[in-house]
């Protein structure tokens, strides 16, 4: 006879031979990653799009009244080789002495940044920003938010300022922490401009107010000479427009590293959502469904040996153990254990005391002591079914 579950679960009873969902689950996984890769293509090439972006204030090739495009253009035009430049890792070149670094926007900068460049042995040309300290960048000068929308004129000795004369304006100024740093255009305590050397002997040169070298403010009085004089000592000049590094890692990893390890993540994220385990709707299943005895025996006792009750799989062997005794018996389902002790021990010859222990002895605390049980119980319950 065939056995009842392997009648229902038969192919021929539902509906034909179980369909491999192995090639379909397959194919659509790949399908979700060649959608990955595309999307981190998209991504990147977006991302190379936006480093290359021009519109930025004060990009050197922006021709927006925010850009500094003919500053740049004049530089050029005097011999001076601009390069713009986005990460610490396209500052190689201001490795050497005879190159000058332009730092746009001091603000955005992370600590560690500011210490990078602080220990550049390149001409260092700082934009300042009002509100912002340039913490480990220098401790020569300090920013401050006085400023001035009237014409300044330079009344210092400082060549480079001298030579501008005057300058439009200034939103902000600087003010000189240490003797040897000389201030220009004064405002106030301080001034618009300002020029020091490191403990090094770099020269370091800082401009209050980054507007002054905008296309919108270069030809109005001497800004474009002052522009021109500080960034203009050397024949190489990097503009470096910071962006927001996360780490060391990103700061000196090139470009097609950075792109490569944004690929590998995306992959990687891919392969991770085609193959974890999905928790959806509950399965609906027709009835009825035939589950083996033994399969629930089993899966019962694994849970209890997993949690360690044995004391309570004891209870349950004996009260199995007591209910079959009783209706072998003739005693009734209400009859105590007293009377089903008395009359088993009556039927084996036993001592009531002895089927008690049996029957309501003390409780295993362990599995060998629980498998003994078991085994007691067994032997017991075929002696009385002989009788």
């Amino acid at each position: 006879m065939k056995d009842t579950a392997t009648e229902i679960f038969a192919p021929e009873l539902t509906g034909g031979p179980r369909v491999d969902r192995t090639t379909t689950r397959r194919r659509r996984e790949w399908v979700v990653v060649g959608a990955a890769i595309v999307v981190t293509l998209v991504i990147l090439i977006i991302a190379a799009a936006r480093t290359g972006d021009h519109s930025a204030p004060l990009h050197p090739d922006n021709t927006a009244p925010n850009g500094a495009h003919a500053l740049a253009e004049l530089l050029r035009a005097e011999g001076v080789n601009v390069q713009a430049a986005t990460r610490m890792a396209d500052l190689e070149l201001a490795n050497t002495a005879d190159t000058t670094v332009l730092v746009t926007d001091t603000e955005i900068l992370t600590d560690y940044q500011r210490e990078t460049l602080a220990m550049l042995p390149a001409d260092l040309v700082l934009v300042g920003t009002p509100y912002e300290s340039l913490g480990a960048l220098s401790d020569a000068v300090e920013t401050d938010p006085a400023g001035s929308s009237e014409p300044l004129t330079a009344q210092c000795a400082e060549e480079d300022g001298a030579a501008a004369a005057r300058i439009s304006h200034s939103r902000g100024s600087l003010r000189a922490l240490q003797p040897d740093v000389e201030v220009c255009f004064p405002i106030g305590e301080g001034g618009a401009y300002a020029t020091w050397h490191d403990s090094n002997g770099a020269v370091r040169r800082m401009i209050a107010d980054g507007d002054l070298l905008s296309n919108a403010s270069l030809d109005r009085d001497g800004n474009a000479a002052l522009a021109m004089r500080a960034l203009g000592h050397h024949e190489n000049l990097l503009w470096y427009m910071p962006m927001r590094e996360a780490s060391n890692a990103v700061v000196y990893s090139p470009p097609e590293m950075r792109a490569l390890t944004w690929f590998l993540i995306f992959f990687a994220a891919a392969l991770v959502a085609t193959r974890v385990r999905r928790f959806g709707p509950p399965a609906r299943e027709d009835l009825p469904v035939v589950v083996r005895g033994g399969e629930i025996v089993r899966g019962v006792g694994r849970l209890y040996h997993a949690r360690r009750q044995y004391a309570h799989a004891a209870t349950l062997l004996r009260a199995g153990t007591k209910a079959r005794m009783r209706r072998h018996l003739g005693l009734p389902a209400a009859c105590d254990d007293t009377t089903l002790s008395a009359a088993l021990a009556a039927l084996t010859q036993l001592s009531e005391r002895e089927v008690q222990a049996l029957l309501a002895g003390s409780s295993p605390s362990n599995q060998a002591q629980l498998v003994e049980l078991a085994r007691l119980l067994a032997r017991f319950e075929r002696k009385v079914e002989l009788i």
